[in-house]
């Protein structure tokens, strides 16, 4: 039961603040189709804010930790 409400408290906020994120700051992510739908990845980013790490994580549609 706790799965599926953290699964959907993730997709719940994750849609209204991508949608904030195209609308505001004209955001784009490039290069997500490279990143498997499932199994392990390994994402790396250059941080020049604090808003990177979640800005990264809305390119990316399938769930992250």
């Amino acid at each position: 039961m706790k799965r599926a409400i953290s699964i959907f408290l993730y997709h719940f906020f994750h849609v209204p603040l991508y949608i904030l994120a195209k609308i505001l700051f004209r955001y784009r992510a490039v290069g997500s189709e490279n990143i498997p739908s499932c199994g392990p990845a390994l994402l790396a980013s250059n941080h020049a804010s604090y808003l990177d790490p979640p800005l990264v994580g809305l390119g990316i549609w399938r769930r992250i930790h």
